[in-house]
């Protein structure tokens, strides 16, 4: 556990947010229980069965796939920190399977070609949500209940730049440039 102290602190020097560090936190609280009631310790030993055992007990308890993947990245990152390397694939562990994407190029430069990763995740998969778009009507109904400028303002912002609600409530003045036409977020 100590391990774990270390660990919060060195991502706190990395200046990630109080609450990413809090809710790395929260998910080594969620990991070390569950090794506590299967009476492990967190070891080298390991493996990506111990992992998919996880996920089960997590899906007993109700969680989310958004809240398991988490764990699991937090899980494997925390692994990393302590032992240096990468957690053992296991035998008999159900892992996705992989799809062709093409050769693929570096993002940044558009000129060398991507390695493959060598083997995908072992995730829960996540049901894709719809958004049902409003029709006119509704955007219309809406609109007549916004009465302020600085409402409308926000709402536009939101609808037609894509910021988020933080973002919005971020803005100062000096961060709109009227003669250009642009916003600095």
């Amino acid at each position: 556990i100590a391990d774990a102290g270390r660990f919060l602190r060195s991502l706190d020097v990395r200046g990630l947010s109080d609450r990413t560090i809090r809710s790395y936190g929260f998910d080594l609280l969620v990991i070390y229980r569950w090794l506590k009631k299967r009476k492990r310790r967190f070891s080298k030993s390991l493996n990506h069965a111990d992992l998919e055992a996880f996920i089960a007990t997590e899906k007993l308890r109700g969680a989310r796939p958004s809240s398991i993947n988490r764990r699991l990245t937090t899980f494997e990152i925390y692994y990393r920190y302590c032992f240096g390397g990468e957690m053992r694939r296991a035998t008999r562990v159900s892992y996705p399977s992989p799809y062709y994407k093409g050769a693929g190029r570096d993002k940044r430069l558009g000129l060398f070609r991507r390695k493959k990763p060598v083997g995908l995740k072992l995730r829960v998969k996540m049901p894709r949500t719809l958004v049902e778009p409003l029709d006119d009507k509704e955007v219309n109904e809406f609109f007549q209940h916004v009465h302020r400028y600085r409402d409308l303002s926000i709402v536009l912002l939101m609808l037609f730049c894509g910021l988020r609600s933080n973002e919005v409530l971020s803005l100062e003045l000096e961060n709109i440039d009227f003669t250009l036409r642009q916003i600095r977020v």
